[in-house]
């Protein structure tokens, strides 16, 4: 039986995604994740959401030496802490002297996520191939 939550991790690589919108609402238990991704085979910029609910830990960390803006996400992973329980980690990039530094990560505990956007299967399956 496949996962949903996992094969959302599984199916993107987060790497150079732009981050454009960061909320959090914890009275509601929803953190929301605006990404723009390139599309390599249309060469323009896609938006794809992440509508994380059941939010019940949010833990940020980043050193206090970098100014908290956010460029892009470094790299993401999900995994199944218990049957419906997951948490989402997240390296996100941020902006320091013109350059894109991964330096905050921040963990998500949650039951659930809904991806809005993304790629067409084609073309994650074109940025995604590998050369051999």
């Amino acid at each position: 039986m496949k996962n949903k939550v996992l094969d959302i991790f599984q199916k993107y690589d987060f790497y150079d995604f732009v981050v454009s919108k960061f909320n959090y609402d914890f009275a509601q238990q929803v953190v929301d994740i605006h990404f723009l991704i390139c599309d390599d085979i249309t060469d323009e910029y896609v938006p794809m959401q992440l509508i994380f609910s059941g939010v019940r830990s949010f833990v940020s960390q980043y050193d206090k030496n970098f100014n908290l803006i956010v460029s892009g996400c470094y790299s993401a992973n999900c995994l199944q802490i218990s049957k419906n329980f997951y948490e989402a980690t997240f390296i996100l990039q941020l902006r320091e002297g013109g350059r894109d530094v991964p330096a905050w990560e921040i963990k998500i505990g949650f039951t659930d996520v809904k991806l809005v956007g993304g790629l067409s299967k084609k073309s994650l399956k074109y940025k995604y191939q590998t050369v051999e």
